[in-house]
């Protein structure tokens, strides 16, 4: 999509969010179609999804205030990088 957009002669930092929000885009509308295929078909445990719904809005609210808030519970350097 980047290529195809920076032919058209639009700027790269443009192309690059377009790009970026189009994925997100998709991958909402995505997720949003299988959740509701598989609560068509009761596959869905809506206990659990109940049970872990504030603590998903909690920490979105948290990353949102501070987004490096999440740094402090990884390892330095990242999950799977060592240092030398």
């Amino acid at each position: 999509m980047v290529w195809l957009l920076e032919t058209q002669g639009m700027p790269r930092d443009t192309v690059l969010h377009l790009a970026v929000g189009t994925s997100m885009a998709t991958i909402l509308l995505t997720s949003a179609s299988s959740a509701h295929a598989h609560a068509a078909r009761d596959a869905v445990r809506w206990g659990i999804v109940k049970a872990m719904t504030p603590a998903h809005f909690c920490a979105a609210a948290v990353r949102v205030r501070d987004p490096d808030a999440h740094r402090a519970a990884v390892a330095p350097g990242g999950p799977g990088v060592t240092r030398r």
